[in-house]
């Protein structure tokens, strides 16, 4: 089974042709050594197929094979909800925090995204203006972690906030017979398992 980031560098391979580790990983905002990593899946995962992962020197990274039969082995992979660019990494990180019950580290979000630590900096300072926007601070205690110094239901609150400011543009009302109809389309499963959407209305 390969991730969604790695879909996303066949798919930036399939796009772009011969390229570079350092490419791939600037358009992904990823550190070298992990496009190495996903480049070594990618190669594991096409070893039964009739598709070859290529690096040749003097010319780049590329896919040798059928462009149609490369995506047909694509989509048919086991979908993973990890998160490959920039903007569904923010959205998961802010809801990621919400879950945290103590302490948490940048390390720990690191490895939850398989992201560098110069990317995850970055990330998180558009959380925290994010946060701050609804007047919410991540506090860090020195030796221990981050945490957010909010109740169970503040976090909730603030859970649905970021909803419809990440979503609410996907927000529809529909009417049945004397019932109007709240939803709202396009919310990843990372929320969906932080929150009973059902509620939102």
């Amino acid at each position: 089974m390969i991730s969604e980031r790695e879909k996303a560098i066949i798919r930036y391979l399939l796009e772009n042709g011969p390229t570079t580790v350092a490419k791939i990983g600037l358009h992904m905002s990823l550190s070298q050594k992990t496009v190495s990593q996903s480049l070594k899946r990618i190669d594991e995962f096409l070893q039964e197929t009739a598709i070859r992962l290529v690096r040749k020197p003097r010319v780049g990274v590329f896919l040798d094979g059928d462009s149609a039969e490369i995506l047909k082995y694509l989509d048919g992979n086991e979908e993973s909800n990890l998160p490959t660019s920039k903007k569904d990494r923010i959205q998961f990180l802010c809801f990621e925090i919400l879950k945290q019950k103590t302490y948490f580290t940048r390390q720990q979000l690191q490895d939850a995204l398989y992201i560098s630590k110069s990317t995850l900096e970055n990330d998180m300072g558009q959380v925290s203006e994010i946060f701050r926007h609804f007047n919410v601070t991540i506090e860090v205690l020195p030796g221990k972690g981050s945490f957010l110094n909010l109740s169970e239901q503040e976090k909730r609150r603030l859970a649905f906030d970021l909803i419809y400011y990440f979503w609410g543009g996907n927000w529809k009302i529909t009417q049945e017979q004397q019932r109007y109809l709240h939803s709202i389309q396009g919310i990843p499963q990372f929320v969906n398992d932080f929150i009973d959407l059902t509620k939102i209305s």
